[in-house]
């Protein structure tokens, strides 16, 4: 007992070096942290605005996470196809086409198998951020109109759609609305900061501090309701919150990564946050991992026009 066994160090050895040469495995043309096992790596499936670079006008994607190849779903030969969400009744999205005909003023439209609906035939000028929420079993958007055209957050205005009227009800100035589970409200962008805002009032739950907010500065909220990450690229910064509760509203910053990050979004389970990255004038699909804190590009958005990216949903 006690006694040095001289082979020891030699197997020791070679663990260690197997250690330090698998700190990274390669996956296609992906790279991905050791630690993160095949249970541990993000399912799901991507959904996605593009506008490739040949092209001006943009459309439906997906990216699988298993395979990371990039599938089409609808992408027009004429008009648009953007934001879209899955909702229990098809892909939501806003469109100023359907079939051969443009539309005056985008609307929301439903895509259920092949078949595209119109949903809306409200007179907005510009209509973003389709949502389905429910708690109120109603479809919610951002809309623009000719009186308060501007590219603030408040010159949005939050509307929930009443389907036996066909009107927009309003709802709160602000932009981006988001589902907070369990809450009858959205979360939604002003100028100041994300507010809470129910049929009642509008609560503010974050202050922005450094000057107003933007339209760039997209946030989102896990589907456990416990986390908001909010991407803020003039700061180069992605702030995590953890969120204790929402009514009233209690948080605590739990986490700030150095990055150029847009259109955040979680994972099912919330360990992982989606968002496109982005680096001089190239821009990527990069994941943050929550448990290790660690961030891996995962796919190349070079074929397609900066800044016309969006990531919208995660199933």
């Amino acid at each position: 007992m006690g006694r040095f066994f001289p082979g020891a160090l030699f197997i020791a050895a070679a663990l260690l070096a197997t250690l330090v040469a698998g700190v990274l495995f390669i996956r296609g043309h992906q790279t991905f942290p050791w630690w993160l096992s095949p249970s541990a790596q993000p399912q799901g499936t991507l959904y996605l605005t593009l506008t490739p670079t040949a092209k001006t006008t943009s459309g439906i994607y997906t990216l699988s996470l298993a395979d990371h190849v990039l599938h089409p779903v609808l992408v027009p030969l004429r008009g648009s196809a953007e934001m879209p969400r899955v909702t229990p009744h098809g892909i939501l999205f806003v469109t100023d086409h359907i079939g051969k005909r443009y539309l005056t003023t985008p609307q929301l439209a439903l895509l259920s198998g092949t078949t595209t609906t119109r949903l809306t035939d409200t007179p907005s000028l510009s209509k973003r951020d389709p949502l389905f929420v429910p708690a109120w079993a109603h479809y919610v958007y951002s809309g623009q109109d000719a009186d308060a055209l501007g590219t603030d957050p408040e010159s949005f205005t939050t509307y929930v759609f009443d389907s036996a009227t066909d009107k927009g009800l309003r709802l709160s100035a602000g932009v981006l609305p988001a589902v907070v589970p369990n809450v009858a409200g959205v979360a939604l962008l002003r100028d100041d900061g994300i507010y809470l805002a129910t049929a009642a009032s509008a609560q503010k739950v974050w202050t922005i501090l450094n000057g107003a907010a933007t339209l760039d500065d997209q946030f989102a909220i896990s589907p456990q309701g416990d986390r908001i990450a909010w991407a803020v690229p003039e700061e180069g910064k992605l702030y995590v919150m953890h969120v204790s509760s929402w009514q009233p509203f209690s948080g605590q910053l739990e986490r700030v990564v150095d990055t150029e990050a847009q259109w955040p979004i979680f994972s099912q389970d919330g360990n992982f946050i989606a968002y496109v990255q982005s680096s001089g004038t190239s821009q990527s699909i990069a994941l943050l991992d929550q448990k290790s804190a660690t961030a891996t590009r995962i796919f190349d958005l070079s074929p397609y026009a900066a800044g016309t990216t969006a990531i919208t949903d995660w199933q």
